[in-house]
């Protein structure tokens, strides 16, 4: 799969944007911090390390190394030790098998997790000539063309992911192919009946009207989680590890090269669905809401790799539900921690797309499957 590149680019506005805060951002790399980490891997710094373009990649430096270009990654606190190892697993699988995928570096121990401090870093081979489609703006063709082969390459690390049992979990996902999920119902319904004594307590300096909504909301979501979870319990869906954040960002086209899919940092086992239902919700929505042609092409391009289930299929605005409660309760709960209230928006937005689904799941699956 070869990407063909457009004879003119045009990048959008916030790219260049960003592309600008990267490049102020880099006053505030600690070089100090950054030999200390390559020592580890018996490697020197040639040139100053550099913040990656595009932004969002404000944990990750671009290095020129003794031993070639490198990428450093540096985890946040807040990503659980057994979901690093999780993704080093799978990383690794992917390498021996000649996935198109990043390559972790090892260290002079053999390791490819290494701490300074009490910071978590991974060493990569930085990927040469990495275009990330998104970033520009689509003449016509294009959309459909990139959509396409992102649902080909996803299909096809499912297909290479289907028997492997990797290490450690994360623990959004499922225990094993039978058993429960780590956060379970029960679990689920503790953090919403969390949410909503803390939202009670919280004095917020801004509008307090989406807390209010949400409080309001409250009961729903408790009830409409509780049918959703016994409708899928019976559903019997396949199972299998996906990459759980794929979208456009997440995707290196290359030119006369395979495409790369990036950053497997919250991987789970889960339903095989979700991935289609949550790239879909990356690659298909803009501002008017969920292109249905996008998504058709984005589903076509899968089942004609590797098919879906008539069951997967019947159930995609079920899981679809399900999925966008749990998302709204955990981004609940993450805002009655730090009072953000971008997080109360997200929330908002997403149980407006459950209803979304909810009122259109009979037309979204005739349409995507016509």
């Amino acid at each position: 799969m070869y990407f063909v590149a457009p004879s003119v680019y045009l990048p959008r506005p916030q790219y260049l944007f960003q592309n600008v805060k990267s490049f102020r951002s880099r006053q505030a790399i600690d070089h100090g911090i950054v030999k200390g980490v390559l020592a580890k891997y018996g490697l020197e710094v040639i040139k100053p390390p550099k913040v990656p373009s595009g932004g969002g990649r404000s944990q990750s430096l671009i290095i020129d190394t003794t031993a070639g270009k490198k990428l450093l990654k540096r985890y946040k606190e807040s990503l659980a030790h057994s979901t690093i190892t999780q993704e080093h697993s799978i990383l690794n699988y992917l390498a021996e098998i000649d996935f198109p995928a990043p390559r972790l570096v090892a260290d002079n121990t053999d390791h490819t997790l290494v701490q300074q401090g009490e910071e978590r870093y991974a060493l990569f081979d930085f990927i040469e000539g990495g275009f990330q489609y998104h970033n520009y703006i689509q003449f016509p063709g294009q959309a459909r063309y990139f959509i396409t082969n992102a649902s080909e390459m996803v299909a096809r690390l499912h297909d290479n992911l289907k028997d492997f049992v990797p290490q450690g979990y994360n623990p959004d996902g499922f225990k094993s192919q039978s058993e429960d999920r780590w956060r379970n119902l029960e679990w689920i319904l503790n953090r919403l009946a969390q949410c909503v004594t803390e939202t009670t307590r919280l004095k917020p300096a801004s509008d307090t009207s989406q807390l209010a909504w949400l409080l309001q909301q409250a009961g729903y979501l408790e009830e409409a989680l509780i049918q959703l979870d016994a409708k899928l319990k019976g559903a019997a869906l396949p199972r299998q590890l996906i990459h759980a954040d794929y979208g456009p960002y997440n995707l290196l086209f290359r030119k006369n090269a395979s495409a790369i899919i990036i950053d497997f940092e919250i991987a789970r086992l889960d339903w095989r669905v979700t991935e289609i239902i949550q790239a879909w919700h990356k690659f298909c929505y803009n501002i008017f809401g969920f292109r249905l042609h996008k998504m058709k092409w984005f589903l076509d391009a899968y089942q004609l790799y590797l098919p879906l289930t008539q069951d997967e299929l019947y159930f995609i605005p079920v899981v679809w539900q399900y999925l966008d409660i749990r998302w709204a309760i955990m981004n609940w709960s993450r805002y009655c921690q730090s009072e953000a209230d971008s997080l109360l928006v997200s929330a908002r937005k997403i149980l407006d797309q459950a209803d979304w689904i909810t009122n259109n799941g009979d037309k979204l699956i005739s349409s995507v499957l016509a």
